[in-house]
């Protein structure tokens, strides 16, 4: 019998619709024939896991700060699964998110015993104390921590979307995270998923012998063979939140539908997400006077918004921040809609990649120019489209049967 690895991964902030989890989940079905997987999950809101462990935000008073800080429960928790459990490789997925400083001081503690540590980023959490790239009072990318020695200037920059306590409180974390625990030397491998997040990495000065690119294994859960006739519809689907830029695409869809041969159109906005940021967006609707053009939809099971990509002409990502990847451009393709996606952090190079278009990032115009292009010659544009997907639809098969190799590389001869 194969003699396979003990594996836990940990997966923060992890919930059934985001991309990361999304990546858990097929990396936890790929391994499977290699690996004995263990999951544990904090700050979750799938039931598909090992074990639940609560995040520092679930506490209240006073205690939320101390386990924001040093949980204790979450440092014995992490102890149990990977001291009994007999774990060889600790595979960890978006620390920043939920997890105590007293994970990684454990987590250092079992890198002098010979566990082998991995970091796979699905954000920007190893050099922004915001995991983002972005302030949430200006509303714009932000790089100003990348290279800088401390990481205390979200405690003095309101950049967290809860306001200047959470800001300062995440300032705090980080120095522990990045000079007092040294989370650069921490991981033996840092797996992004794009080469432009490895780029920032470097930047921020990670040694080039840690870090390796990864793509994301892609589910082929979205992929729809006979693709049903196509609506008068564009699709945005996603977080219902600033950085998405759903303003953006308001305002072109408003100026869009001026088009006499367009006016028919309908805009199908799908999610959940900030309720106060939805408001403003319908009082925006209603202001611009396309309320009768543009549906809301509650966010859907997998199937329902598969098939609800596929009927659409086009699905739209207007993100105004640093996306890492832009897996929902892929999810596009494979239900048979071109996706035309901001050309800003990886989604831009993604959206390329994986037969999309691209806009001019915040520019109304570009994106209207881009969308107008590709309406108007639809039935020429769409045939390109699926003469492309065809051979890209290749290529993702190709890397997925890769990836496992893949990570055995990374996790090494760890027995």
């Amino acid at each position: 019998m194969k003699n396979r690895i003990k594996v836990l991964h940990i997966g923060s902030g992890y919930n059934k619709s985001g991309g990361g989890s999304k990546v858990l989940k097929e990396t936890f079905r790929i391994l499977q024939s290699d690996t004995i997987n263990y999951l544990v999950a904090v700050d979750c809101a799938d039931t598909n896991f090992s074990k639940k462990i609560k995040s520092w935000s679930e506490c209240k008073g006073i205690s939320k700060l101390v386990n924001l800080l040093f949980s204790r429960y979450q440092y014995q928790e992490i102890k149990y699964w990977t001291v009994n459990k007999d774990i060889k490789v600790i595979h960890v997925q978006n620390y920043l998110t939920s997890l105590s400083p007293s994970v990684l001081y454990f987590l250092k503690k079992q890198k002098k015993k010979g566990v082998r540590l991995i970091y796979t980023v699905h954000e920007y959490g190893g050099i922004c104390a915001n995991s983002c790239l972005y302030n949430y009072s200006k509303q714009e990318v932000c790089e100003k921590c990348i290279g800088s020695s401390f990481k205390l200037r979200a405690a003095f920059v309101n950049c967290d979307r809860r306001g200047r306590i959470y800001s300062v409180l995440k300032g705090v974390r980080a120095f522990i995270y990045y000079n007092l625990l040294g989370i650069k030397d921490l991981f033996d491998k840092v797996i992004c998923v794009s080469e432009f997040q490895k780029d920032l990495y470097l930047k921020d000065g990670y040694s080039p012998e840690k870090l390796t690119v990864v793509q994301n294994p892609i589910s082929e859960d979205f992929f729809l063979d006979q693709i049903p006739e196509k609506k008068k519809q564009i699709l945005f689907y996603g977080r219902i939140s600033p950085e998405k830029n759903i303003e953006l695409l308001l305002r072109a869809f408003f100026e869009l539908i001026r088009d006499e041969k367009l006016s028919d159109y309908k805009l199908i906005i799908v999610g959940d997400g900030e309720s106060s940021y939805k408001k403003i967006l319908e009082k925006l609707t209603e202001d611009l006077g396309v309320e009768d053009n543009v549906v809301w939809k509650k966010s859907m099971p997998q199937n329902e918004i598969a098939q609800l990509i596929s009927e659409s002409m086009l699905t739209v990502q207007p993100a105004k921040w640093y996306e890492t990847f832009g897996l929902t451009v892929v999810e596009s393709l494979l239900a048979g809609t071109p996706c035309l996606a901001s050309d800003i952090g990886a989604v831009g190079a993604t959206a390329k990649q994986f037969g999309g278009y691209v806009f001019t990032a915040n520019n109304r115009d570009s994106l209207i120019e881009a969308a107008k292009t590709i309406l108007n010659n639809y039935p020429e544009e769409l045939n390109r489209f699926f003469e492309k997907r065809q051979y890209i639809l290749a290529d993702i098969r190709k890397v997925n049967s890769t990836y496992k190799d893949r990570l055995m590389e990374i996790y090494g001869n760890s027995k």
